[in-house]
């Protein structure tokens, strides 16, 4: 079928709606091309660097050392950073009262993070949700993407919509009795039964 017959056929706007709908496509992936390029050249450069960085982590100490600590203390501190080991801090009675005035103060600023910690055993209901989306986005664009071209360029979009809903109930039955199967295959070991 010519442009000529779909203008004659189908009409000016219907065209229109085809040629800006392609010319859309074509930007995007002509916009596309760059932004690859350069994620490539990010990722030669960010293993170069990791390999830079791994051989300089695990290479031994060069020269002599003019501090009073031996070599391995030296090699370690420079792996950690320097960073001093964790002591907790102690409520004894003999302790120093500043001691105990300070593990006070750092319970109560832990407190708070212990509690948030504790929640994400038993989520929110908004935690669940933003986490249903997170793990459904291909399904969900794979609907609605089609569902906006449906609206915009072509009735035909509206069955590829259609096809990706119904290869997401049947990806997520597929799941349940998967997850079904091996619970009672669990239910059934615990028992003490063998199948």
């Amino acid at each position: 079928m010519s442009i000529f017959e779909v203008l004659e056929r189908r009409g000016t706007w219907v065209l229109l709606k085809f040629a800006a709908t392609f010319a859309v496509f074509m930007l995007l992936h002509l916009l596309r091309i760059p932004l690859v390029l350069v994620a490539r050249v990010l990722e030669v450069c960010l293993r170069r660097l990791n390999g830079f960085a791994a051989r300089l982590a695990t290479a031994p100490p060069r020269g002599r050392s003019t501090s009073s600590s031996s070599p391995a203390t030296v090699y370690e501190g420079r792996l950690s950073m320097s960073t001093p080991e964790h002591k907790p801090a102690t409520t004894e009675p003999n302790d120093h009262i500043g001691h105990a005035a300070a593990s006070a103060e750092l319970q109560a600023r832990q407190d708070p993070d212990t509690a948030l910690y504790a929640r994400v055993t038993t989520p929110t209901r908004t935690t669940r949700v933003i986490s249903w989306l997170g793990w459904h986005v291909g399904e969900l664009s794979g609907i609605t993407g089609p569902v906006v071209f449906g609206a915009a360029v072509s009735s035909w979009f509206y069955l590829a919509s259609g096809l990706a809903a119904l290869g997401w109930a049947g990806n997520e039955l597929r799941l349940r009795r998967q997850q079904h199967n091996a619970s009672a295959r669990a239910t059934s070991a615990g028992d003490g039964e063998v199948k």
